[in-house]
Formats: C-alpha cells, structure tokens, sequence
C-alpha cells in the first residue's frame, strides 16, 4: 500500500464534474468546522488548517470544535498527548490551537 495517492476533489457545477484540487497535495480526510472551515489529515498523520500549516502531528481521526479545539484519536506514535481513559470523560484540549 504503498503507492496509495490521496487526493482533495471539488465539484465543477458548469462541466459536472468532480476535479482535483491541487495535484501536489494529498489528504486523507478532511473535516469542517461549523463555520466552514476545512482542515486536512495528512498521510503521514498531520493535521493541516485551511492555509496547509501543520497543526498537530499523531492521529488517525480528528474533529474540530467551534471553539476550534482538535479532538484527535491518537495513531500510537506517540507524536501527540494523549488522555487515558480512567474514569469520568473529560475534555482534554491537546493543541492550544486558536
């Protein structure tokens, strides 16, 4: 698998059809905050806002607040704080990313 290409596409509403974003940049995933703000997760793990400036480093799945607070599921690499899990849920904020 290690070959495997990821590529961001959008839609083309006048030629309907869908295209690649930006040929040079490969994303696994993508979320979006509520206000429409997009971030990345990198092949190798990273988190990338809209602009592509890494983030944070170390998860496999990530979701991104309102308040723009990353909430990850560490990969074990162990290139993230992580939070076990030991009683009552609590909120860890691991980035400081505003």
């Amino acid at each position: 698998m290690e070959n495997e290409r990821y590529f961001v596409y959008k839609y083309d509403f006048l030629s309907k059809r869908w295209l690649i974003l930006d040929n040079g940049f490969q994303a696994k995933k993508i979320r979006f905050d509520r206000l429409g703000n997009h971030y990345f997760l990198t092949p190798n793990n990273c988190v990338l806002d809209s602009q592509k400036v890494e983030i944070l480093c170390g998860v496999s799945d990530f979701e991104v607040t309102i308040e723009k607070v990353i909430i990850g599921i560490s990969d074990g690499s162990g290139r993230c704080p992580t939070d076990d899990v030991d009683g009552e849920p609590r909120l860890n904020a691991t980035t400081g990313y505003s």
